[in-house]
């Protein structure tokens, strides 16, 4: 017997149009020209699954966009359903959704999302995904065990994506793992900045809880330092005792 989902329609592209727009008050204001994004509104479109709904609600009102829907549903046994809610033909495809806690969900929403986009004869498909799962089992740690995060590459090239957005990727390696799509990692610090210096601080220490954070530190630590702040580094040495257990020293 066919089963049919329990379709939800997945639509925040209603906004309040009175709004004032993110970037009103700030210098970068006038960089962005509305009447280029007029014009290309029929080019391009955004989605996002059941996480990333804030997110995507602020980028639309910067680009004067709405929110595309996206009906997703559950079948009896557990299994996702999606579908788009619109035309993608010939256009540009932007999916914003993060593969964090619940990461199978999470992840499998996203996947079948870029190959309904892809089925549905879309131009070109950018996932953007702020938390990129799996990005820490990027080796081999001992034997008989996989590198997940390589897998789960192959997993998006398999479905058809073309580029992937994230924000510090655990290991900038990681774009190696994949052949044909392009994959561009941002960095919060510059945003972190601001914040801090809200803070009035005083000789900071700048403490880096693994071998992976090192870069960023000192990328940190410098940015301070334009800012006429002087701070100091620690390093943290860490052994993973299990999947769940992690000793600092």
């Amino acid at each position: 017997e066919e089963q049919h989902p329990d379709e939800t329609d997945f639509n925040y592209g209603q906004y309040e149009t009175d709004k004032d727009h993110p970037l009103q008050h700030t210098s970068n204001s006038y960089e962005y020209d509305l009447k280029l994004l007029a014009d290309m509104a029929d080019d391009f479109v955004i989605f996002h699954g059941t996480n990333c709904i804030e997110l995507t609600e602020e980028i639309a009102l910067i680009l004067q966009k709405p929110v595309s829907t996206l009906k997703l549903g559950r079948y009896a046994d557990g299994e996702v359903s999606v579908r788009l809610g619109e035309n993608v033909r010939g256009k540009s495809v932007y999916i914003i959704q993060s593969t964090s806690t619940p990461v199978h969900e999470n992840l499998m929403e996203l996947l079948l999302t870029i190959s309904a986009a892809r089925r549905s004869s879309a131009l070109r498909i950018c996932a953007i995904i702020p938390y990129f799962g799996y990005s820490r089992a990027d080796r081999k740690r001992g034997i008989r065990e996989t590198i997940a995060a390589s897998d789960i590459s192959k997993l998006f090239e398999a479905v058809g994506v073309d580029q992937i957005v994230t924000i510090d990727l655990h290991r900038r390696q990681i774009q190696g793992f994949f052949d044909r799509a392009n994959v561009d990692v941002l960095e919060s610090l510059r945003a972190i900045v601001p914040v801090l210096l809200e803070k009035d601080l005083f000789n900071p220490v700048i403490c880096c809880a693994s071998d992976t954070g090192v870069f960023r530190a000192k990328k940190l630590k410098q940015l301070l330092e334009k800012e006429g702040i002087l701070s100091s580094i620690a390093f943290i040495t860490s052994k993973r005792n299990s999947d769940q257990l992690i000793e600092f020293q």
